[in-house]
């Protein structure tokens, strides 16, 4: 099977560019593969398990012929880019090994359980869940990633609205008692029509149940979006899920439309706490 092209630029990126200039590179293909899209029909809510939709003028969809050319198109000049740019770093940097020790991008099959991440903003602090919570009222980091299928995925309140993002790890007993929690509140009509419900794959074990995420999602019926979480170490949170403090699965973050925090929560919660929370965020 083809390599998605995405993907691709990708690998190059790491295996070509120096490490200084290697996020960079990466950002800068985040920024025009993610920048026309219109994340309206990406969270549209009749989407189905790993079918993540995201289009624009132009369908961008890896399914389709046109779509092909245009990731290819964008990929390629990328990576024309990290050509021109790793000949000079190297020149000007003899000796220096532009060799990434791991790609960012790791899967089983066609579905990756690793995909980079870009996290634009400050980090918020790490949740305590004994104290008043400090990130409420701050910025909520942006984030630039993709799904399970190498589709891009934005998280960006101003453009698209309030978010919740449910961070969640295939392992974790708490997470797959809430997911059916979750898809019943769903079945029930009450998910303000408003709100983006975003999942991230995070804390990724391959020697752990329920490996691989992708698999795993699929199984429980998760039928909102997913982005998968740059991995940080077999098991630990991933680059998302850190730069949004969390500390326990699953985590709940609620963005408001102005891009602030409104409301963390850790661990599994009983939705008709959950809708207390949400509209209460919504409304603040």
């Amino acid at each position: 099977m083809t390599q998605h092209p995405v993907r691709a630029a990708f690998e190059y990126i790491d295996d070509r560019a120096s490490s200084d200039f290697r996020e960079t590179l990466r950002a800068r293909l985040l920024a025009d593969l993610v920048a026309p899209m219109s994340i309206d029909t990406a969270f549209r809510k009749d989407t189905k398990p790993q079918e993540t939709i995201v289009t624009s003028t132009n369908d961008l969809s890896p399914s389709t012929t046109g779509a092909r050319r245009v990731l290819l198109g964008i990929a390629a000049a990328v990576i024309v880019a990290v050509g021109v740019t790793a000949i000079v770093i190297n020149r000007n940097n003899a000796g220096t090994d532009a060799a990434s020790d791991s790609d960012s991008t790791i899967g089983s099959g066609d579905l990756a359980f690793s995909q980079p991440v870009i996290v634009t903003g400050e980090a918020l602090v790490t949740f305590d869940s004994t104290a008043a919570d400090p990130a409420v009222g701050q910025p909520a980091p942006l984030l630039n990633g993709f799904d399970f299928e190498s589709n891009p995925i934005a998280v960006d309140p101003a453009a698209n609205g309030p978010y919740m993002i449910v961070f969640l790890a295939h392992w974790c007993p708490h997470c797959n008692a809430e997911i059916p929690r979750l898809l019943d509140w769903k079945a029930s009509g009450a998910v303000p029509a408003e709100l983006n419900v975003l999942g991230v794959a995070t804390a990724v074990a391959s020697s752990g149940p329920n490996f691989p995420p992708g698999q795993w999602f699929s199984d429980k019926g998760w039928s909102w979006p997913v982005m998968v979480d740059e991995s940080q170490g077999e098991g630990n949170a991933g680059k998302a899920a850190s730069a949004y403090g969390a500390t326990g699965w699953p985590y709940f973050v609620i963005i408001g439309a102005d891009g602030l925090v409104k409301a963390r929560v850790s661990g599994e919660i009983e939705i008709s706490d959950l809708q207390v929370v949400i509209d209460d965020a919504l409304a603040a």
